[in-house]
């Protein structure tokens, strides 16, 4: 779709045109289509709100929480349910999601894998944010809410768009590990990590008595290109 793009098409056509080649469509070498460049946050329909009895929270848009390019659009009001590091990995004999239902939860999980650190830890390949959210999602999930630890700053990811689009039905979101530890105090992340860390096994947990509202709206920004095909007749 840029400038470069456009020339480098008309460049290729009239080099097929000059050996002979057909256009692929009788009338133009062109076969034209739309690829996604960028994921937008839309100015209306994006909110995080943590529920505790009658009362609420709204957390702040781009300062304490941020949709993430892989997320679906949607809403949803969620369970909330801390899994650890979001792995499942019977292989590995690691599964942060064992003994605890998620159906219809928005779950809570710390970004990297707990062995991070080592060269040698077999773990860290389920360290990807897709991979977790796939796995939340085969869980029967709803939202995943990633939170940094020892391994990240306290700060916002970027919404990017990212390879491989979003993941269908899941609601994404990345928070501020203050933030969210700040009004759901039974969340301590330093403490889950460590006990993670040293026992080798999940500190997965679920806070009754909160649910979290979730709201995602996002867009695709479109940019036209084309193809370039040619075909010898015979």
């Amino acid at each position: 779709g840029t400038k470069g793009n456009v020339l480098a098409a008309e460049y290729i056509k009239k080099q097929f045109k000059n050996i002979g080649l057909q256009p692929y469509n009788q009338a133009d070498y062109f076969q034209d289509f739309s690829i996604v460049t960028d994921i937008l946050l839309n100015s209306k329909g994006n909110a995080l709100v943590l529920n505790h009895g009658k009362k609420g929270h709204s957390f702040l848009l781009q300062k304490e929480f941020i949709p993430l390019g892989i997320s679906d659009t949607g809403m949803a009001q969620c369970p909330i349910v801390f899994a650890g590091y979001g792995i499942s990995s019977p292989a590995d004999n690691y599964d942060d999601y064992g003994g605890i239902d998620v159906k219809n939860a928005l779950v809570i999980v710390l970004r990297g894998a707990p062995e991070q650190d080592s060269p040698h830890g077999n773990l860290s390949q389920f360290a990807g944010l897709r991979s977790k959210a796939m796995t939340a999602k085969e869980k029967g999930a709803k939202a995943l809410l990633c939170v940094s630890g020892s391994q990240f700053p306290d700060s916002l990811m970027q919404l990017r768009f990212e390879q491989g689009g979003k993941v269908d039905g899941m609601l994404i979101l990345n928070a501020l590990t203050s933030a969210i530890e700040s009004y759901l105090p039974e969340l301590n992340v330093t403490s889950l990590e460590n006990e993670i860390k040293s026992s080798k096994k999940p500190a997965s947990k679920i806070f009754a008595d909160h649910s979290m509202n979730i709201h995602i709206s996002l867009s695709e920004k479109k940019v036209q290109t084309s193809n370039v095909i040619g075909y010898i007749p015979g």
